[in-house]
């Protein structure tokens, strides 16, 4: 159990994780309002680290995403640059109708915002789930088990259930959680690092 986080499972129904799951998701929404204090230093942190696990480093083709910074997200614009800097080949996700596919996405290349806000490749050039390395995986939190909680549409669980990649979760210490109720779905992230730690789940 993480006694500093504002998040408990108690607070949901746990005989629903459904339910639990809604009612966690909308309190990390609330956190995120907020929390005001300057990121930048935090990000940076984050970054490095990732960038120097040797997951990170081993591998060859990585699915990040554009971070919605006006939301509160991780800024992923530092990994990104990482990634061209090591020569990686670099995928964003796209969001088509009910699903989530990966498109190469070269640093010049142009992006545009989807129905969402989020930025996403306009040249369309997709990459199979099984030719990727290494998945950043957003979240609006996630426990110490490996499970996150995302915003409930299930693209990256769906996507991730294809995909063999190690997936890492970079995240403010704030949003780490106390265990909470998971469905049949919902997949277990790899490694999770914050401004504080790295946390290779078991």
């Amino acid at each position: 159990m993480i006694t500093n986080s504002p998040f408990s499972s108690r607070d949901a129904d746990a005989n629903d994780p459904r339910i639990a799951k809604r009612e966690l998701r909308a309190a990390l929404r609330r956190r995120r309002v907020e929390l005001v204090r300057n990121r930048v230093i935090d990000n940076r942190i984050i970054s490095s680290t990732v960038s120097n696990t040797i997951e990170f480093q081993r591998a060859k083709t990585v699915l990040c995403y554009a971070s919605a910074t006006h939301l509160g997200e991780f800024n992923t614009l530092p990994l990104l640059t990482s990634l061209f800097t090591s020569n990686k080949r670099v995928c964003l996700p796209v969001i088509e109708s009910d699903h989530m596919t990966a498109h190469e996405y070269g640093q010049r290349d142009e992006l545009r915002s989807n129905s969402w806000g989020i930025a996403e490749p306009a040249l369309r050039r997709q990459i199979r789930p099984e030719e990727i390395d290494l998945v950043i995986v957003p979240a609006l939190g996630v426990s110490l088990t490996g499970d996150r909680i995302g915003y409930g549409k299930a693209y990256y669980d769906t996507f991730l259930d294809s995909s063999p990649a190690i997936r890492i979760v970079p995240i403010y210490e704030d949003f780490i959680v106390e265990p909470f109720p998971v469905e049949a779905h919902d997949q277990k992230m790899d490694i999770i690092v914050t401004e504080r730690r790295v946390v290779r789940v078991v």
